[in-house]
C-alpha cells in the first residue's frame, strides 16, 4: 500500500515498479496467513500490467478486490477500511454526484 497513494495521487511509474516488484517478493514468502494471502491477491489486479492510461480501471479492479476481501473478513476492520478507500480511488474525476458508489 505504500506505493499506492489511493487518496493522495495517482501513482508514479517509481511507484509502481517498486510495488509489483514487492508484491513479486511477498508472493514468494514461504509463511504467510490466509489474510495475508488474500491481501496480496488483491492487489495484483492494480499492480499487474499496470498502465497509467487505465489508472481508474485498475483502481476499480482493486475496488472489486477489496469488495470480496471484506465479505470473506466480515469482522476484519482494516478490509473494511482499505475497501472504503478503494472506492474512493476508483471514483471517476468528474462524477460529482457520486453515482459510481457501490453498495457494500
Amino acid at each position: 500500500m505504500t506505493h499506492f497513494h489511493q487518496m493522495l495521487a495517482s501513482p508514479t511509474a517509481a511507484d509502481i515498479q517498486a510495488g509489483a516488484a514487492e508484491l513479486v517478493q511477498a508472493d514468494r514468502a514461504t509463511e504467510k496467513s490466509r489474510r495475508e494471502a488474500a491481501y496480496l491477491k488483491a492487489l495484483h489486479p492494480f499492480f499487474d500490467g499496470y498502465q497509467p492510461q487505465n489508472h481508474l480501471q485498475h483502481a476499480t479492479a482493486y475496488a472489486n478486490a477489496m469488495a470480496t476481501m471484506q465479505k470473506i473478513h466480515l469482522h476484519d476492520l482494516e478490509a473494511k477500511t482499505f475497501y472504503a478507500l478503494a472506492l474512493l480511488a476508483a471514483e471517476p474525476p468528474n462524477d460529482e454526484r457520486q453515482e459510481s458508489f457501490r453498495d457494500p
